[in-house]
């Protein structure tokens, strides 16, 4: 087992540990490296995460590749069947953009920030962004296997420019970034909880509705 591998068990433990714990509204985004992917233990029916596979989001980030998952339509499809929904964390800042879309044909988009950032002084984001966020969305393609995604866009926006990207599909936005207490907070409480655990270091978070 690489070290990677090992990484992603160790994070998906702790997130398992934690889960009873969240609200029972709450989905639990947790990320994953695209190597995690081909790691059997995911799909197992005694795998750390099966048990809530329900509430669980497999986040995949953009910003690393997916070339080298073998089978990964396939792959998808099995965490689909044992319950899982899948985003894709920084559309847009990373290697494959539309292709990882196309390829995973995600529950949830989360659009990078680079995607709106000084939009408000920019017109061709304004005419592109809104016009990808509607190809995203689009409920008229044929054949479509699943729902168009929930699209959520992070950054400053002036408030026309919600109303917008609403219009054309824009779920949810967020607009306020974490403080340096806040991450100094959640890192000290992490570190407790994962000595009182005797668990490997590793990230996860929830979001509640």
């Amino acid at each position: 087992m690489n070290r990677t591998t090992e990484v992603g068990r160790a994070i998906r433990r702790l997130v398992a540990h934690v889960v009873p714990e969240a609200p029972d509204s709450a989905q639990v985004f947790v990320n994953l490296h695209p190597s995690d992917l081909e790691d059997d233990e995911l799909y197992a029916g005694d795998g750390a995460l099966t048990p809530f596979a329900s509430r669980i989001v497999l986040e995949i980030t953009d910003r690393a590749t997916l070339e080298g998952v073998g089978w990964l339509r396939h792959r998808v499809e099995r965490l689909r069947a044992v319950g899982f929904r899948i985003a894709i964390d920084d559309l847009g800042a990373g290697y494959a953009g539309l292709s990882s879309f196309a390829a995973l044909e995600p529950d949830v988009v989360k659009a990078d920030m680079s995607l709106v950032r000084g939009i408000d002084a920019s017109p061709v984001k304004q005419k592109l962004v809104p016009e990808g966020l509607e190809a995203l969305t689009a409920r008229d393609i044929p054949k479509r296997a699943r729902p168009p995604a929930v699209v959520i866009v992070s950054g400053h926006l002036s408030d026309d420019l919600r109303t917008r990207l609403a219009a054309v599909g824009a779920d949810r936005f967020i607009s306020k970034p974490f403080s340096p207490s806040d991450i100094e907070s959640a890192v000290t409480e992490f570190v407790k909880t994962s000595t009182a655990a005797g668990a490997v270091n590793g990230t996860a978070r929830s979001v509640g509705e």
